[in-house]
């Protein structure tokens, strides 16, 4: 009989390819790079602020991590994975921002190209 995966393992991928203590650090610095408290991001996700605090230690929230991503404007691979999930880590403006960037340069430099 075929073993039941939980539904937590089969959203995280290859669980023991993940660094517990590593996603509780990025769990923390996605609520402080969008500027929230323990407290906050609890209240925001529905939990007491000393989950989040087990959180940040490296006791992954498998029921809480879409929250958390949302709230924070982070992905659920960037909680996981960090920077190996590539652009993961950005919000849809900050990589739009990126683009818009990246656009205003190559115009900028078109008119240097058409005078050789």
């Amino acid at each position: 009989m075929a073993t039941a995966v939980r539904h937590d393992e089969r959203e995280a991928g290859h669980v023991a390819d993940l660094d517990a203590r590593a996603v509780g650090e990025r769990i923390a610095l996605a609520r402080h790079e969008a500027g929230l408290h323990q407290k906050e991001l609890a209240e925001r996700i529905g939990v007491i602020p000393r989950s989040v605090q087990n959180y940040e230690a490296g006791r992954i929230p498998w029921r809480y991590l879409g929250a958390i991503a949302e709230t924070t404007g982070k992905t659920k691979e960037w909680l996981l994975y960090g920077d190996t999930a590539g652009a993961g880590s950005a919000t849809v403006e900050q990589r739009l921002d990126r683009v818009e960037g990246l656009i205003e340069e190559i115009l900028a430099r078109l008119p240097e190209r058409n005078r050789d």
